[in-house]
């Protein structure tokens, strides 16, 4: 049998297979080159002393602790006021998350092209004449299920006629 390239290859007799598409194993390849490294060092001659920027750093004597640190109290008044500021910003972020995640007209009501894209009435006026026209008729629909079970539930024909069907149900089991 001859490979794709036309020449025959062999195994030798002693070979055992050990490279098959289940044990993620490949052949050996050959190692990629390795990149030299170059030095980028900039030599300090080579800049001129105008050029460098001094930046002054200000470090705090660096103690094992801050025991002793005295921090500056706020004033209750202040805190008082940002925690007011926070919890009234954090109100209407929870009021924009649940107007948003909820699907109902009254989030687009204000907004005639979002009417027109999920309705198809041209504005809310419209949709909302529409829907005081239909809700009396709409209020005494029922659905197909409904219907259903109410045909499954026969009205009682009277007390008697259940009497003489148990009595005629108990005759026939005797």
């Amino acid at each position: 049998m001859k490979s794709l390239t036309g020449k025959r290859r062999r195994l030798k007799s002693t070979a055992v297979p050990s490279l098959f598409t289940w044990n993620k194993r490949k052949e050996q390849e050959t190692p990629r080159r390795t990149l030299k490294r170059q030095s980028s060092e900039i030599q300090m001659s080579q800049l001129n002393t105008e050029e460098l920027i001094t930046i002054p750093v200000n470090t705090p004597n660096l103690q094992d602790h801050d025991y002793a640190v005295v921090r500056a109290e706020v004033p209750i008044e202040e805190k008082l006021q940002a925690a007011m500021e926070e919890i009234g910003r954090l109100r209407q972020e929870v009021k924009w998350k649940n107007n948003i995640s909820q699907f109902g007209l009254a989030r687009f009501m204000y907004d005639d092209e979002l009417i027109q894209f999920y309705t198809g009435f041209s504005s809310s006026n419209v949709l909302k004449a529409f829907i005081d026209v239909i809700k009396p008729s709409a209020e005494k629909m029922r659905t197909w299920s409904q219907v259903q079970r109410s045909r499954a539930k026969k009205p009682a024909e009277g007390i008697i006629d259940d009497v003489v069907f148990v009595n005629i149900k108990n005759n026939v089991l005797l």
